[in-house]
C-alpha cells in the first residue's frame, strides 16, 4: 500500500509534526510505501529517513488567484507519486483539501479545533470567563470571541467568518474515513454537522514506553510539561504552590510561552526560587529524565484538550497524574483509579489533591502502577497502528 500524508510543516514543531515523525519510519519498516507532501520546513528532514517529501505550495494560506495553480500542482503531485491513498492532517486551504479528495481515497486526522472554532489560533477557550467553552463555530462561538477581545465587533465580519467556516467544513465531503484521538474530538465534530458514521477513535500512542520502570516514592518531586500559557494551566500551577501544606516540595516547569515572564515575576515576588525550577523549553530524552525524577506529574490544562497525551506518557513511567477534567482528559484519566481530578480553576483543590499524593506513597504507587497498565492495554504504539492500518484498509476494500 502507498499511502501520501500531507501536513502544512515537517520537521521539530508541534504534537502533529512529531507524531508523523514517528508514525512514517514505522509505517515504512512495516512495508507500507510512505511519502510526505508539506508546504515549510526542513526539506532534508525526511530525506535523512529515505521517506520522499514533496514540497508543495498553498497548503495553508493561499491566494484566491492562486487557487487554479494550487489545484494543478496538487494534481500533478499525486499523478507522480501516484498513492493509493491520501492521509491529509494540519491544512487549511478548503480547495486543496477538496482537490485531494477529488483524486484519491483519502483519510482526514483531525489534530486541533480548527474546524470547529472561529478563533484564529482556534482554542474554544473563554479568556473572560477563564474556563473552556463547547460551543459550535456559529454565532454562540463568535459572541464569545467578542467578549474575549478575540474576534471583532463587527456584525458583517462575523457572519462572513460562520460563513467561511461552514465553507472550510463542507471542503471534506467525500473523505472516506475521519481519525479523531478521543471521543471528544469526535463530539466536537458532529456538533460541526460531521457526519458520525465517518469518524473512527484512534487509540493515542505514546512516545516512549520504558520497558521496565522502578517507581519507588522517595521525594516531593512535582512536574508541569506544557506550553505557558494561560489555558494550559501554567497559572493554576503556581497559584496553587501558596496552598501546598507538604513541607520540602519541588516544582519543575518544563515549557514556553506566553506566560514565561509572568511565571518568572510570580516566583520572584512569592521567593520561590529554591523550590520552583522553569526550565523552558527540553529535548524529549530530558523530558522522560525528568519524568522518571518526578513523584507525580500535574496536568493542570482549562481549555478543552483534544486528547492530552503527556498525561499517558506519565503514566507510561508508572507516575500518578493530577488533572482537570477537560476536553479528552476523562478517556484516560479515572479518577481515584489511575490519578486524581482537582476542581476546575481551583487553585487551592489542586493543591489539596498534590498533597494527598505527596503525603500517601502508597497511594501514588497503586495509581501509577494502574496508569502504567492502562497504557499498556490501550495507548502502545502497536494499538494505535493496528486501528490506523485496519483504517486504511477499510477505505480501499469499500
Amino acid at each position: 500500500m502507498r499511502i501520501l500524508f500531507v501536513n502544512e510543516k515537517i520537521g521539530q514543531y508541534g504534537g502533529t509534526e512529531q507524531y508523523l515523525n514517528q508514525i512514517l519510519p514505522v509505517l515504512r519498516n512495516k512495508g507500507f510505501e510512505v511519502g510526505m507532501a508539506y508546504e515549510t520546513g526542513d526539506a532534508s528532514f525526511f530525506d535523512n529517513l529515505s521517506i520522499p517529501s514533496f514540497q508543495a505550495s498553498g497548503l495553508s494560506d493561499f491566494l484566491p488567484q492562486e487557487i487554479n495553480r494550487v489545484e494543478a500542482d496538487i494534481e500533478r503531485l499525486v499523478t507522480s507519486y501516484n498513492p493509493d491513498l491520501v492521509n491529509l492532517h494540519n491544512l487549511r486551504n478548503p480547495f486543496a483539501i477538496k482537490k485531494f479528495i477529488h483524486l484519491k481515497p483519502t483519510a482526514w486526522f483531525c489534530h486541533d479545533h480548527y474546524f470547529t472554532c472561529l478563533k484564529n489560533p482556534p482554542n474554544r477557550f473563554s479568556r473572560l470567563f477563564n474556563r473552556f467553552e463547547a460551543f459550535p463555530a456559529d454565532w454562540r462561538c463568535a459572541v464569545l470571541g467578542v467578549l474575549d477581545r478575540e474576534l471583532p465587533f463587527n456584525p458583517i465580519e462575523l457572519y462572513r467568518r460562520i460563513k467561511n467556516k461552514k465553507f472550510e467544513q463542507k471542503s471534506f465531503k467525500g473523505v472516506k474515513k475521519i481519525l479523531v484521538i478521543s471521543q471528544y474530538m469526535k463530539k466536537s465534530l458532529v456538533d460541526c454537522g460531521f457526519d458520525e458514521t465517518l469518524i473512527n477513535i484512534i487509540p493515542r500512542q505514546v512516545r516512549d514506553l520504558p520497558a521496565s520502570f522502578d517507581y519507588q516514592p522517595r521525594g516531593k518531586n512535582i512536574l508541569f510539561v506544557g506550553r505557558l500559557e494561560q489555558e494550559k494551566g501554567s497559572r493554576i500551577i503556581l497559584e496553587s504552590t501558596k496552598h501546598i501544606k507538604t513541607k520540602d516540595w519541588h516544582l519543575r516547569i518544563v515549557g514556553q510561552g506566553a506566560d514565561f515572564e509572568w511565571s518568572q515575576s510570580f516566583v520572584e515576588q512569592n521567593r520561590l526560587d529554591a523550590c520552583v525550577e522553569l526550565l523552558g523549553l527540553q529535548s524529549e530524552k530530558d523530558v522522560s529524565s525528568f519524568i522518571e525524577q518526578s513523584d507525580l506529574v500535574v496536568f493542570p490544562s482549562i481549555w478543552p484538550e483534544p486528547f492530552g497525551v503527556v498525561g499517558i506518557e506519565a503514566m507510561a513511567y508508572g507516575r500518578p497524574v493530577v488533572a482537570l477534567d477537560v476536553g479528552g482528559v476523562g478517556e484516560w484519566l479515572k479518577n481515584g483509579t489511575n490519578g486524581l481530578f482537582a476542581t476546575l480553576n481551583d487553585s487551592k483543590d489542586l493543591a489539596a489533591k498534590i498533597d494527598i499524593l505527596l503525603g500517601d506513597k502508597n497511594k501514588s504507587k497503586e495509581l501509577g502502577l494502574r496508569g502504567r497498565q492502562m497504557v499498556e492495554e490501550k495507548f502502545t504504539l502497536e494499538k494505535h497502528l493496528e486501528v490506523l492500518t485496519k483504517t486504511y484498509e477499510q477505505i480501499l476494500n469499500k
